[in-house]
């Protein structure tokens, strides 16, 4: 957590917290060098404990998506589940969706609903579901950051 405080509005006492993360800088074939922007993102496993990786943040992705192996390394199994195809950049995927524990950087954990893809070939995306309406996400693309912003 980069910032936290406490202001008073009235009545109503507001906590404000915000989390930055820097762009990571990658190589694209047609352009060179890039910088994406990604978020530090812990995942609760089956067994309670913690597992982080930087995931894209991608606005224009409806949910938030992880690789096969990264879901059975939480724990996660193909039960009853109905497997859905969805669309991507890269054509069509089947995923079944779940709901995980997770946190941004050091926010506190919340439930999410991310989509497990059943190909390892797909990116960690953070997409808009469960996750753009719990904080408003800032893109500063002139300073390489993007801000995960938080008033309760």
């Amino acid at each position: 957590m980069e910032n936290s405080k406490k202001r008073h509005d009235g009545l109503k006492v507001i906590t404000t917290e915000k989390i930055e993360f820097s762009h990571r800088e990658e190589y694209s074939k047609p352009i060179g060098t890039i910088l994406r922007p990604v978020a530090k993102v812990s995942l609760q496993r089956s067994n309670h404990e913690w597992t982080s990786e930087f995931m894209y943040v991608d606005s224009s992705a409806d949910f938030t998506l992880i690789p096969y192996k990264l879901g059975k390394f939480l724990g996660l199994r193909h039960e009853s589940e109905e497997v859905y195809e969805i669309q991507g950049i890269n054509g069509v995927v089947s995923v079944i969706f779940k709901t995980l524990n997770i946190k941004i950087g050091e926010s506190e954990e919340f439930q999410a609903k991310v989509a497990w893809s059943q190909i390892e070939d797909v990116p960690l995306l953070l997409g808009r579901l469960d996750i753009f309406d719990r904080f408003n996400i800032n893109f500063r693309q002139n300073e390489h950051k993007v801000i995960f912003d938080r008033d309760d």
